[in-house]
């Protein structure tokens, strides 16, 4: 079921909220493939191709596209929501592109498997100032990525993202739509993830946190987890991950200290990866050493080339932590 509509007037409340009494909604079977199905709010009118809001599904090609043609930010039509009770019923789709809401609801908790012919649901939201995606329930791999698009630090710039068991990828991109304002960017952007089991992989390239304290919080569960960053951040709080790297040819830099690194322990050790680690000034004692036979498997099982790493343990105060790097510090010698 897909519904349209704005329960958030006063900035309590989400797109979580919507359903049929309260929205504009339509079951997934109610048009025909390569087809589009127009909505248009009971407030507005129906002026020639001026279309406020449309449903499209693509040619057979099992992909959901939702978009809002409207302003961004349109009275009634600020907030949508996805919900599998009525997806699994209706269609079934390995794709869910959604465009131009303010907040977004997706909710796939319930479902017990999605799409056995497909290995990967991909799902896109694009210029959403806030959202909730829960797909603990797929059993598949999936793929987020989140652009979003914020008017302010007023009402909530939170995003919470759950995933199941799969090896999942999800993704915090920080463009800019060009015809947006200069300062519409993703700086007041926070939000809470949860990874789940499996292998996952979290894709890290918002604008730097504009206020102090933000929420930006991804927690990667079980498996072993990848924390890809584009540039240097401090602001970004992570757990149980074993693997952090960079898309950036000539490195970046991650500040660390204790509680990183207690959060993100691991037996062989947290893997840093073209990432230079500066380390708070209350630490201890800096060791470099050859890594041991059982590192340097470790490291090759996971296509990384352990003749480029060294193994050091920083301490601080009584607790040791072991780290496995391809940046040494010749200050740590």
């Amino acid at each position: 079921m897909v519904v349209f509509g704005e329960t958030n007037t006063d900035g309590t409340g989400s797109a979580a909220n919507l359903s049929e009494t309260n929205g504009e909604s339509i079951g997934l079977l109610d048009w025909q493939f390569d087809s589009i199905a127009y909505f248009l709010h009971d407030n507005f009118v129906y002026e020639g191709e001026n279309i406020y809001a449309s449903i499209q599904n693509v040619d057979l090609t099992f992909a959901l596209d939702v978009t809002n043609n409207a302003e961004w930010n349109q009275t009634g039509l600020k907030e949508v929501s996805v919900t599998d009770g009525q997806l699994q019923n209706d269609g079934e789709f390995s794709q869910i592109n959604i465009s131009g809401f303010v907040d977004v609801h997706i909710d796939s908790s319930d479902m017990i498997e999605w799409l056995p012919d497909y290995e990967v649901l991909d799902i896109s939201v694009y210029e959403a100032k806030r959202g909730a995606i829960d797909v603990t329930g797929v059993t598949n791999d999936v793929h987020i990525e989140i652009t979003p698009y914020s008017n302010g630090e007023g009402w909530s710039n939170t995003f919470s993202v759950a995933t199941g068991e799969g090896d999942d990828h999800i993704s915090f991109d920080a463009f800019i739509n060009p015809n947006r304002l200069a300062a519409s960017t993703s700086r007041w952007t926070e939000f809470d993830v949860n990874l789940g089991s499996g292998d996952d992989t979290f894709y890290y390239a918002l604008t730097d946190a504009e206020l102090a304290g933000a929420k930006r919080l991804v927690e990667g569960g079980e498996g072993f987890d990848t924390l890809t960053l584009s540039t240097d951040t401090d602001d970004l709080s992570f757990s149980d991950f074993e693997l952090v790297t960079c898309t950036s040819n000539s490195g970046v830099s991650l500040s660390v200290d204790s509680d990183l690194l207690a959060e993100n322990a691991s037996e062989l050790g947290f893997i840093l990866d073209d990432v230079s680690a500066q380390f708070s000034d209350d630490y201890t004692s800096i060791e470099v050493a050859d890594l041991s036979q059982a590192q340097s498997n470790y490291l090759s099982e996971h296509d990384l080339d352990s003749s480029e790493f060294a193994a050091v343990t920083v301490t601080y105060g009584d607790e040791s932590y072991t780290l496995l790097t391809n940046e040494v510090s010749d200050a740590w010698s």
